[in-house]
């Protein structure tokens, strides 16, 4: 009663933009994972879902690991390869705010293959080797002034490798591996809820999981934290999907573990996950469920309001580049999308021009609509 429930007003909500699908569960038995099979709209919940205990088994721990080790709110990001032309974009305006701001920006990065994984480590060996704080000389002059130490950009990577198909990286467009709703950017999305739930269980501060389509400009962890006191035993923040307060956007969701119903916000929403796999919004989709039916755990959401603008509206705290069906073209008539640096990457064997030509319609509209705001900057600008 509750998912169909579920379906019915998230699809009324979303003005019919994808009708959920409810899926037939796990099954006794596991099938193999076939593009044919596994990604026809019937079969892909009980094929997301017989690939959660190879998560539990292989890559849990590894998420807990990573953000066990850090004394504070931190932010996560998922993605693939498809994605580092974006994460490199995304890190380098957090370290222009960490650096400008002395704040606090602390990134885990979970890469879902082995590209993904490259390019974040590339990004990493780049902020250590060009940290102000990243010399024996600068720490020991620090040290001897009684200065409080410079905030620096951290960053870690943890690869998840082999929790998604192999067959998902294919760039057949007849087996529906492109652009939203599709089953390659789905059951990418999908992966967000399962891996911000390891996350929480291991960090006692607060996690915020942002897309790298967010430019963020002020100390986001700070704005979530402060958002929370806005209700009492709030557990939850979300942003709003562009300037509607009743339809929530999970580009940014900041959830603390100290709040009274942080638990089972997870839980329902993890339980509506699967269902959403045909939904253009995915994860979404199902969190929008869970609060539109679940009137109890609304009570404890609150919303980042008009400090994360939709869209490409620029705002206070961070802009996120959704909404955008084309946006190549101005990126490129703006001059904002960085040649060298696309050359950097394709040196490195990061993002090649095959990649590039053939990578998924999503993340071509989310470069577009960076370039078209002003906000595609050269990473290595920021970090020197």
């Amino acid at each position: 009663m509750f998912r169909t429930l579920a379906t019915s007003l998230v699809g009324a909500s979303l003005g019919g933009l994808g009708a959920a699908m409810i899926g037939p569960g796990p099954h006794a038995k596991a099938k193999p994972f076939t593009l044919e099979e596994s990604c026809k709209p019937e079969n892909r919940a009980s094929a997301a879902d017989a690939l959660l205990p190879l998560f539990q088994t292989n890559y849990d721990a590894k998420i807990k690991e990573a953000f066990a080790s850090i004394g504070g709110p931190a932010m996560l990001t998922i993605g693939d390869g498809h994605s580092n032309g974006l994460f490199f974009n995304f890190m380098a305006h957090v370290n222009r705010t960490v650096v400008e701001q002395r704040v606090n920006l602390p990134v885990v990065n979970v890469a879902l293959d082995t590209l993904g994984m490259k390019g974040c480590e590339a990004t990493q060996q780049r902020l250590a080797a060009t940290s102000p704080r990243s010399g024996f000389v600068s720490r020991l002059r620090t040290k001897l002034s009684g200065k409080k130490p410079q905030p620096t950009p951290v960053l870690k990577c943890v690869s998840v490798e082999g929790w998604l198909p192999s067959e998902l990286s294919q760039t057949d467009q007849a087996a529906g591996v492109r652009g939203t709703g599709t089953c390659r950017y789905n059951m990418i999305i999908w992966t967000k809820p399962h891996i911000l739930k390891s996350a929480l269980q291991a960090s006692s501060h607060g996690v915020l999981m942002i897309d790298t389509d967010v430019v963020v400009r002020q100390d986001i962890l700070q704005e979530s934290v402060q958002r929370l006191t806005e209700k009492k035993g709030a557990s939850i923040v979300t942003g709003i999907e562009n300037t509607r307060a009743d339809r929530i956007n999970t580009g940014t969701v900041f959830i603390t573990p100290t709040g009274r119903m942080f638990t089972e916000i997870m839980d329902e929403w993890i339980k509506e996950n699967s269902n959403y796999l045909n939904d253009d919004h995915g994860d979404q989709a199902a969190l929008q469920a869970v609060f539109l039916t679940n009137h109890r755990l609304l009570q404890f959401a609150v919303t980042y309001g008009d400090s994360v603008g939709q869209c490409s509206r620029m705002a206070r705290v961070a802009t996120h580049y959704n909404c955008y069906a084309n946006k190549l073209a101005p990126m490129k008539s703006q001059g904002d999308w960085d040649v060298a640096t696309q050359t950097a990457r394709e040196q490195l064997g990061l993002h090649n021009e095959k990649g590039f030509s053939k990578q998924s319609e999503w993340l071509q509209q989310k470069i577009e609509s960076l370039e078209a705001g002003g906000e595609w900057i050269i990473p290595n600008t920021h970090f020197e």
